[in-house]
């Protein structure tokens, strides 16, 4: 009898052992998980705050530029955070669906929206007018004399007078993402610019960056990269619904079938060759550059 109680007392020590080390490990796979997304969200917002700062610092993207004479010499300078209008309609009507090719990263996708901040003051309009008054003054000295003194009145015609500026927003980069299972991290950031008109008009603004990284993203990345670079790319990648290419008034579009298809805009313009891929699973990329890009899994 004393046996059979040992061996139960046993049983349940390794029975609550077991319990603990399963408790222990779910915990340590749950905090590395968090650790994992942590390091992810923080390399987004890294990679944001550097597209951003590279957008609105440099001369070849945004970032107004003028002529400065120092000491007798001409200096060619950038304002960081001053945006160029010119520069900014220009982006918005040739990077309208994918990113611009200096501020492009190959790591993750983006979409820029840059938005002035509506003003609404009064001020006063200040208009003075002016006009004479007269009066008949008289003194008697042996006789009674008599002359006229005017005086110039000022009235003050102050008014009020509303201004009011709307908002005018422009964007650029990528129009959709990856959304549901194909989705890994999306992170939105936003820095105060100021969106320059001309010399006597400038306005603030917002600029946003809406960053994402995406089993879509992943792909289109990794076809632009060996297109732009002239780059043979090979990559082991995971996809959760169908993937296909296809091509609109010369345009190329990588696509994914979710509940709804989502298409993004290739920055590649050459001749895609690609078969598709039908079923979810992981996928051994290969993309060789040249005339025709081939995209072979």
């Amino acid at each position: 009898m004393k046996g059979k109680m040992t061996f139960l007392i046993k049983g349940i020590y390794l029975i609550l052992v077991i319990i603990i080390i399963s408790i222990v490990s779910f915990l340590i796979i749950d905090y590395n998980r968090q650790l994992t997304s942590e390091a992810e969200e923080f390399d987004l917002r890294t990679h944001a705050t550097e597209i951003m700062d590279i957008l609105s610092g440099s001369e070849k993207c945004l970032a107004l530029q003028d002529v400065a004479n120092i000491q007798g010499e001409s200096l060619n300078l950038s304002y960081n955070r001053v945006i160029d209008l010119n520069k900014l309609e220009e982006f918005s009507s040739t990077f309208s669906e994918y990113e611009p090719d200096y501020g492009r990263d190959f790591k993750y996708r983006y979409k820029i929206k840059i938005e002035t901040q509506p003003i609404n003051i009064k001020t006063k309009e200040v208009v003075f007018e002016s006009h004479k008054e007269c009066r008949k003054v008289c003194y008697q000295s042996y006789v009674l004399k008599c002359y006229w003194v005017c005086d110039v009145v000022v009235e003050d015609k102050t008014k009020t007078i509303d201004v009011a500026i709307p908002k005018e927003s422009w964007t650029f980069g990528v129009d959709k993402f990856s959304r549901d299972k194909a989705l890994k991290e999306r992170i939105t950031v936003s820095t105060p610019v100021i969106v320059y008109y001309n010399k006597s008009q400038l306005m603030p603004a917002i600029l946003w960056i809406d960053v994402v990284d995406g089993e879509l993203e992943r792909f289109a990345n990794k076809i632009d990269e060996s297109c732009l670079n002239d780059e043979k790319i090979s990559s082991d990648l995971y996809f959760s619904y169908p993937v296909y290419e296809k091509t609109t008034e010369g345009k190329n579009y990588l696509c994914m079938k979710i509940k709804e298809t989502v298409c993004q805009r290739l920055a590649c313009k050459k001749e895609i060759e690609f078969e598709g891929i039908k079923a979810p699973g992981n996928y051994k990329i290969l993309i060789k550059p040249g005339d025709t890009i081939k995209v072979m899994v």
